[in-house]
C-alpha cells in the first residue's frame, strides 16, 4: 500500500493537553512521533504474534529463523553501522505479520514498519563513547533475545505466550525512547 506523500496527523487528541502528531518520512524524528508509533505498536503487534502463532506454517518458521539469525548479526554489528539491525528488524517483522496468513496486517506493517523500527534504533541517539555504545549493545541482546523467544512461543503454537513475548520486546525498546523523549505530551501506556 503506497504511502501518501504529505505527512499524515493522527485524529485530534481527546484528552486535555495531548498534542497532534505528524508522521514524518525524513530527519530528525520529534520524541512524539516515535512514541505514537509505539503506542501503536503496543496495539497490534502482540495481538498479530498471538495470531501467527496460531495460524503459522513451516515455511513462516524458516523465514522467522532466517531473519532472527540477520538480527543476531546485526546486533553484533550495530556499533559500525545500524543499518543491518533496522533490516534485519524489520524483515522480522515482516515475517511475523505473514505468518498471519492476513494479508491486512502485512500490509499494515509494510505502512509502518521500517519507520518505526527505524526510529527505535535511533532511540538513544548515537553512541558517542564506548559507554553508550556498551548500553545499547546490552539493549539491543535484550530485544534479540524476545524476539528469540517470541519465536520459540510461535513455534510452539502458543499464542498467548506470543502475544507476551512480542509485548515484552516492545517495552524492552520503551525504556530507549522513554529515556530519549521527555514525553512532551505524549504518554506510552504499556498496558496489559
Amino acid at each position: 500500500m503506497p504511502m501518501p506523500s504529505a505527512p499524515a496527523t493522527l485524529p485530534p487528541p481527546t484528552a486535555p493537553g495531548r498534542r497532534r502528531v505528524a508522521l514524518r518520512d525524513a530527519g530528525a524524528p520529534p520524541p512524539d512521533e516515535a512514541l505514537a508509533l509505539l503506542e501503536l505498536r503496543l496495539t497490534l503487534e502482540p495481538e498479530m504474534a498471538a495470531l501467527a502463532a496460531e495460524r503459522r506454517e513451516r515455511a513462516d518458521l524458516l523465514r522467522l529463523a532466517r531473519a532472527l539469525e540477520a538480527v543476531e548479526r546485526g546486533v553484533e554489528r550495530e556499533a559500525e553501522s545500524g543499518a543491518e539491525a533496522v533490516a534485519a528488524h524489520v524483515a522480522f517483522l515482516a515475517a511475523l505479520a505473514e505468518a498471519t496468513h492476513n494479508p491486512a496486517f502485512a500490509a499494515l506493517v509494510g505502512s509502518y514498519g521500517a519507520r518505526a523500527v527505524a526510529l527505535q534504533h535511533r532511540a538513544d541517539g548515537p553512541a558517542h563513547d564506548a559507554e553508550a555504545a556498551a548500553r545499547r549493545r546490552i539493549r539491543l541482546r535484550r530485544v534479540h533475545h524476545a524476539l528469540a523467544e517470541a519465536l520459540a512461543t510461535v513455534s510452539r503454537q502458543d499464542g498467548p505466550a506470543a502475544r507476551e513475548a512480542w509485548r515484552r520486546q516492545l517495552l524492552a525498546w520503551s525504556e530507549g525512547l522513554r529515556a530519549s523523549a521527555a514525553l512532551g505530551g505524549l504518554t506510552v501506556h504499556a498496558g496489559r
